[in-house]
């Protein structure tokens, strides 16, 4: 893992001798710009759990050092997504959620940051969720959404 990243990671989630899994769920209804946007930004959520320093090659140029699989799966409804945030708590996964707020807020961090920490999850349009962790415990909880077409 990258040395940048800090120790927050509960310890039943650090890799393990057992393949752990990355799957990104986003609304299937979003345009496809805010779709990428979202599931890139969900994907660099997860960063510290699932990735490596980028990977130089002979010519100097960097490489994406993903250590584990990556699934992208697609949710219904924001509901659905909240429903997925709230199971995921029952297991021990990472769980990393973006709501429609963040998007809105283009280039804003402090305005996200501080309306994030004042407002229940439940409050929020959810329009992705990513999880990392043990590959059946990601698949247990992922196993009712379909592959992102």
């Amino acid at each position: 893992m990258s040395n940048s990243c800090d120790d927050s990671v509960p310890s039943q989630i650090l890799p393990s001798p057992e393949p752990n899994r990355l799957a990104i769920v986003v609304q299937r209804d979003l345009e496809i710009g805010p779709k990428a946007n979202a599931i890139a930004i969900v994907s660099g959520g997860l960063q510290c759990e699932a990735f490596e320093t980028a990977i130089p090659d002979a010519s100097g140029n960097f490489h994406a050092a993903i250590r584990w699989n990556l699934v992208v799966l697609q949710a219904k409804s924001s509901s659905q997504l909240q429903k997925l945030l709230l199971a995921a708590q029952e297991h021990p996964v990472k769980a990393v959620a973006f709501a429609k707020l963040g998007q809105d807020l283009s280039n804003s961090f402090a305005s996200y940051k501080e309306m994030v920490a004042s407002y229940q999850t439940q409050e929020f349009e959810l329009i992705a969720v990513g999880l990392f962790g043990n590959d059946t415990f990601v698949r247990t909880l992922t196993k009712s959404f379909s592959i992102l077409k």
